[in-house]
């Protein structure tokens, strides 16, 4: 319709209007799904699988990938030191990849930016199930021999036992074989974000060669490399990988070392200790950030503060310790290589081949073996084996007589395993709560079509400078506090004793030192952060709004709300 308005001048001007839209903008206005929005692969896409097709399908199937992937990397972890002891190998190697990224911003492009910070929680949240499951499961596998059927005639605090390590490799495969295979028929995109026709025409672009497409990812590389707070945070990722991926991966070997305790219950101990606290802070982390939506400046600041209580719990860790016991033969005062031959065990020919611990008459004393410890004879009375006529062994005033020797460690107790236990989770509980919003810095800072290149650029940036380098560092501290090496056919096999005061300190300040070094470059993204846009807005929406509900409205007149426009003011008239 027109009509005619009367100006300033008497002159009629004729102005168009278009119809309001009364309803939703026509169905015509938005591209029809193609194949890219279908589950399937190839040409199978049956119509029944389509309802799966949403991104809280994904987000149960990619978290029950990321909980069995988990599973495996701790119960690796937790069959370290038996497999030491299988295959006679240090604790030194290269690592692997992080967890894939990709899904990540899979998930991040299918839903609201608003929602992320509950999406990310639940699935890192929901991870965090596998580190913990993957604990529990060595504990159970390793509680049985490495061959069930057989009866080694001693139980798993002996030094010699071997557990059943194989067991869980073959369920955790299994698993992880059966829930990838739904992975690769989720479709390109979800159907449930509709863009309008104009966006993918925006989307189509011409074929590109692939010379010419490596000179655009380089030219997106370059744009990322000169994003300072990409590359602080990188680096402040890079140095909390080394440090706490490398002091998980020692400390079922540290429990075990320092509290007396078997590889399976320092593998059941080490799940609760830090883990579980870590899932209920990833998850009020992100509920916090849905619910309160902090500026920039706050969010990273709250990183900084979080993960700073990582730092603070191990030097407290560091200093919980219990009485040491020494091992007779051995010391870390006198020289760094040790003697456990004396005069009294001269002619036994012992070796350091198999760690068969007794306790001496004193109660206190331990010897490295039977041989050792210079004893001829043996008695076993029920499930009790004692070893007669020792030469070597120590009375309670420290003199060298002959007596008897107990199979096995001295009684040893220690009370400060739960208070270990504890701090370290409080520890990890809070600075877990910054997990989801250092997520959100990774895919914030960056242009959205960069944010699968920052995502991928970010798991080599850690598989170069945090996975390959930690088993070096920590592998290389765990061989500096080794006391006692088994020694066959003149080679070296894993360590049996260990000075457990060094340990503590080398594990620990390693650790913290990495850590505090990732808060100093969490203060300089905190710094920058006010550079930081959109943390919680969703451009699509609002183009979708825009572009499809309101630009119809009205070809000419509006500006800014007002009227103005339509009597003959010298604004220019600017469609939404």
């Amino acid at each position: 319709m027109s009509t005619k308005v009367p100006n300033s001048n008497k002159t009629p001007i004729k102005i168009d209007f278009a119809p309001v839209p009364t309803k939703e903008p026509d169905e015509k206005q938005f591209e029809v799904d193609g194949e890219d929005t279908l589950c399937g692969i190839g040409s199978f896409h049956p119509s029944w699988l389509q309802s799966f097709a949403t991104p809280k399908c994904f987000l149960v199937n990619h978290s029950i990938l990321g909980v069995l992937q988990g599973a495996f990397f701790t119960y690796l972890i937790g069959c370290l030191s038996t497999l030491e002891k299988r295959y006679a190998f240090e604790t030194k190697g290269f690592g692997s990849l992080a967890f894939y990224t990709v899904g990540t911003s899979y998930l991040d492009d299918s839903v609201k930016k608003k929602n992320s910070p509950v999406y990310f929680g639940t699935l890192f949240a929901l991870r965090l199930l596998g580190p913990t499951g993957g604990f529990l499961l060595s504990s159970l596998c390793l509680s049985y021999y490495e061959d069930p059927f057989y009866d080694p005639g001693y139980g798993p605090k002996d030094p010699r036992w071997i557990g059943a390590w194989w067991l869980g490799f073959i369920v955790l495969g299994v698993l992880i074989f059966v829930f990838s295979l739904p992975m690769i028929l989720f479709p390109k995109r979800f159907p449930s974000k509709r863009l309008p026709a104009s966006h993918k025409k925006k989307e189509a672009e011409p074929y590109k060669k692939p010379v010419e497409q490596l000179k655009d990812m380089w030219i997106a590389m370059k744009r990322l490399g000169k994003n300072p707070i990409l590359i602080c945070h990188y680096l402040g990722g890079v140095f909390r990988l080394n440090g706490l991926v490398g002091y998980y991966v020692l400390l079922p070997k540290y429990m075990e070392m320092q509290f007396r305790q078997s590889a399976s219950k320092a593998n059941l101990y080490s799940g609760p200790a830090g883990l579980v606290g870590m899932q209920v802070g990833i998850l009020f982390g992100g509920i916090a950030l849905r619910k309160f939506k902090p500026r920039p400046r706050m969010m990273t600041g709250g990183i900084v503060v979080a993960e700073s209580f990582s730092f603070f719990a191990l030097i407290i860790c560091m200093i919980i310790t219990c009485p040491t016991y020494q091992m007779t033969g051995t010391s870390s005062v006198t020289k760094p290589s040790f003697n456990l031959q004396n005069e009294c065990n001269d002619d036994c020919l012992c070796t350091t081949k198999v760690y068969t611990p007794v306790c001496g008459p004193d109660g206190h004393s331990t010897y490295f073996s039977p041989c050792h410890a210079g004893c001829s004879g043996y008695n076993k009375t029920g499930k009790q084996e004692v070893f007669k006529d020792c030469k070597c062994v120590h009375n309670a005033e420290l003199e060298i007589v002959e007596g008897d020797a107990d199979k096995g460690y001295c009684d040893f107790e220690c009370q400060w395993l739960i208070t270990f236990i504890a701090v370290l989770g409080i520890g990890k509980l809070i600075a877990s709560t910054a997990r989801v919003a250092n997520a959100l810095v990774t895919l914030r800072c960056v242009d959205p079509e960069d944010k699968s290149l920052a995502l991928g650029a970010l798991s080599g940036v850690f598989s170069l400078l945090a996975f390959i380098p930690y088993p070096l560092i920590y592998g290389a501290l765990t061989d500096a506090s080794c006391l006692v090496w088994e020694e066959s056919c003149g080679k070296t096999g894993n360590c049996w004793i260990y000075d457990t005061d060094k340990f503590r300190y080398l594990l620990h300040g390693v650790s913290a030192a990495f850590v505090f070094l990732g808060c100093l470059t969490d203060v300089a993204v905190w710094y920058l952060s006010p550079r930081l846009k959109n943390l919680y807005d969703d451009d699509v929406d609002e183009d979708v709004l825009q572009n499809a509900g309101m630009n119809g409205v009205m070809k000419t007149g509006v500006v800014n709300g007002s009227m103005g426009s339509l009597y003959g003011d010298e604004k220019k008239s600017t469609p939404l």
